[in-house]
């Protein structure tokens, strides 16, 4: 490898800044996929270790509580599973011993919990990824997240982790939403002499990298995560849970035969995000696009691209990789822009929150979004950002503080002036939140709410790229089936009636009703372009 010179620069704190960076990456891992799943992949023993280590205590946290911030954060992750890989696991299950033994772990394990224990691993790389990413950025040139971590002991460690967690750190740094709906911090309710020593070791491993390597060279690290869970999840079991993610050559492609090219200005919504594919490449597109110019405008072209380039995903995983993503993509802009909300929304883009129906058949002024642990009503004012934004940081301020229902909202009334027929489904929401926080339960339901609402208050968009979930009707979840079947029956994707209708009417795959959906929802009326990656079958339907 030859040398590349640059500069020369005058002698001022920017330029010593980079030079120290430049000095320290010499002496470090690149962070590339391929670097880190040496380190973090099966094949390593400190991957070994921690994979049984998370998957021992998630498996002991629901065995002994009845009521746990862990267990419910797992029925709501197996509730999202259903959706995203279906419920006929015959022939993912038959690889979960496989990936067990990949681990070094025993026969007998179990599927759902060995993937929540898997993705539990991987969420921590990306946090630590990220937070160590903006550590190094403007005026915090040579400061490190995960230096002085492998030397504190448990305690201390896991009030650290406890503050990365909480997402406090993130938005230190300007980041207000990386962790909004999280489920992977259950593990500090699991805290243990042995999980404090698989974080502690990771900590120590994930120091040895350059976490600059995006700003030094962007090309290493485009679509970092996806990369690398391809190299830690087997492609079997992968494959056989229907996970194929899109190759960044096709994404290109379809990009390009859009007529997408990259103006700012131009809004652009991936439903079905991943781990953020189309986003990186259509932000890469504005990055070449500006930088082409002489002077460019670092702040305004990046609230513009936090505005216009948007992420929709049903997976939490699939949103923090794709929020992770994003923020490598956007580094450049990073000293440039504050605050930075990641536009990569945990939400369904097919079943988004919508107006209440009684069983009478009688529409509600109300809008409601279902979990596992309860439906959340609201009132149809408060369909839109601002509204939901202030309600749910309020609802989050009331619970740290420890407001009981009249202070709440006697606060409400103050900071948030709406109709007083609304009032009361507001404060029934805060109680229901309250009380999941009472049983120790919560962490997430607030900001997961709001990420729910985001197909309802972002607008329509000029260009809706993607490739949407291939799922046959007959595996998707029965919970979801029930769910959906109105719509497929409204978008005449069933002609069949009673029985044949539940079966499916033919198999059809969820991309056709995902396609009509996303164009009712999304697409610019005036105008607007989809393009989707869909099977010729589906193609034939969707024409029709």
């Amino acid at each position: 490898m030859g040398f590349c010179r640059l500069g020369p620069y005058d002698i001022k704190e920017d330029s010593l800044a980079n030079l120290l960076i430049f000095v320290r990456a010499a002496a470090r891992r690149p962070l590339t996929a391929e670097d880190l799943a040496r380190v973090f992949g099966p094949d390593n023993p400190l991957a070994r270790q921690a994979v049984s280590e998370i998957y021992s205590a998630a498996m002991r946290s629901q065995r002994l509580s009845k009521s746990s911030r862990t267990k419910t954060f797992y029925k709501e992750w197996d509730r999202i599973f259903g959706v995203v890989y279906g419920q006929e696991l015959k022939k993912a299950e038959k690889e979960a011993a496989e990936t067990a033994g990949l681990y070094g772990m025993p026969g007998g394990v179990r599927l759902k919990q060995l993937l929540f224990s898997i993705h539990t691993y991987y969420a921590f790389l990306m946090k630590v990824i990220a937070i160590e990413l903006l550590a190094l950025q403007k005026d915090q040139a040579v400061i490190s997240f995960v230096k002085d971590l492998g030397n504190l002991d448990d305690e201390q460690l896991k009030n650290r982790l406890s503050h990365l967690e909480s997402g406090l750190d993130f938005n230190e740094r300007g980041i207000t939403n990386f962790l909004e709906a999280d489920f992977f911090r259950w593990y500090l309710d699991a805290w243990s002499p042995a999980l404090a020593n698989v974080f502690r070791n990771i900590a120590r491993s994930m120091a040895e990298f350059e976490p600059t390597t995006p700003i030094l060279e962007p090309e290493w690290t485009i679509d970092l995560l996806k990369k690398l869970y391809e190299l830690i999840v087997p492609k079997k079991l992968r494959h056989d849970l229907g996970e194929y993610y899109t190759p960044d050559w096709l994404a290109q492609h379809l990009i390009q035969k859009s007529g997408y090219d990259g103006d700012v200005s131009t809004r652009l919504l991936d439903p079905a995000c991943g781990s953020g594919t189309f986003l990186i490449q259509a932000i890469q597109m504005v990055k070449d696009k500006m930088f082409s110019k002489k002077r460019v405008e670092m702040g305004k072209v990046g609230q513009e691209i936090l505005n216009n380039i948007v992420g929709f995903d049903l997976n939490p995983l699939a949103v923090l990789a794709a929020r992770t993503n994003y923020l490598i993509a956007f580094s450049p802009f990073i000293p440039y822009v504050r605050p930075i909300s990641i536009p990569v929304f945990l939400c369904d883009s097919v079943l988004t929150p919508t107006t209440y129906v009684r069983s009478g058949g009688w529409k509600m002024n109300q809008v409601v979004f279902k979990t596992t642990r309860a439906d959340y009503f609201f009132p149809l004012s408060m369909q839109d950002k601002e509204g939901i934004d202030r309600f749910t940081g309020l609802v989050d301020l009331a619970i740290q503080a420890r407001y009981d229902t009249p202070g709440f909202s006697k606060l409400l009334r103050k900071m948030m002036p709406a109709p007083e027929k609304d009032y009361d489904l507001l404060v029934k929401v805060f109680e229901q939140i309250a009380e999941l926080e009472r049983k120790g339960e919560n962490g997430i339901w607030a900001r997961y709410i709001k990420n729910a609402f985001a197909p309802v208050y972002m607008g329509k968009f000029d260009y809706v790229l993607g490739n949407p979930p291939w799922i046959r009707w007959g595996y998707l979840s029965d919970h979801y089936r029930k769910r959906t079947l109105d719509l497929w029956k409204g978008y005449g994707l069933f002609s069949l009636t009673g029985h044949e209708t539940r079966l499916g009417g033919g198999e059809k795959d969820f991309s056709m009703l995902f396609t009509y959906a996303c164009v009712d929802n999304y697409l610019d009326e005036g105008g607007g372009i989809l393009g989707f990656v869909i099977t010729i079958e589906a193609f034939k339907v969707i024409a029709q």
